[in-house]
């Protein structure tokens, strides 16, 4: 029992550290899922002529998210994290629930904001609560580590159900490993 409790604190620090880019990216069905639910949240669609701050601008939140990624992530070496932590916060105030993971991860590691955890785990249960499934995957490993919250097995397992549900890979395999754990 030690052995499995020792495994599953070792693979959940694993997926901390690599963030919901590993859950949107590793599995098909959970980037469907947020593919459709993004599109359903996004206000506005951009005209092609605009540039992505003008399409942002105007109310197109899968835009803000983009540049906020953009920030985060530049092929140039040169990231700023503050300002990806902004577009992000503007995208997840209006509704772009895969921004508000984003930006829980960044509060998590303090990079571009004030490491606040409990934020995290705020920005989660909001994508969570909305559909997003990476938002709900996240949120359980928070419980389950007791990260920004009580650590709390039986929410951290109820949580996986629901991604396992929503069609996360991921979600089913750690559901998995806690109920064979006995955790109700």
């Amino acid at each position: 029992m030690k052995s499995k409790s020792i495994l599953v604190v070792a693979v959940v620090s694993a997926l901390l550290s690599t963030g919901c880019q590993w859950t949107s990216s590793s599995d098909k069905d959970s980037k469907q899922n947020q593919t459709k639910q993004s599109k359903k949240s996004a206000v506005k669609t951009p005209q092609k002529t605009q540039t992505p701050q003008q399409a942002c601008d105007s109310g197109d939140m899968a835009s803000c998210f983009d540049m906020g990624y953009s920030y985060e992530y530049t092929t140039d070496g040169k990231s700023d994290k503050q300002k990806a932590a902004m577009m992000y916060q503007k995208s997840c105030d209006g509704k772009y629930m895969k921004a508000c993971c984003y930006l829980g991860y960044l509060y998590i590691k303090g990079s571009g904001v004030k490491q606040d955890k409990q934020k995290a785990v705020e920005l989660f249960a909001k994508a969570c609560d909305s559909g997003d499934m990476a938002g709900c995957l996240n949120l359980g490993h928070m419980s389950a580590r007791g990260i920004g919250t009580t650590q709390d097995n039986q929410r951290a397992k109820q949580l996986y159900k629901k991604t396992c549900d929503g069609g996360t890979k991921a979600g089913c395999k750690f559901y998995k490993i806690l109920d064979e754990q006995g955790i109700k």
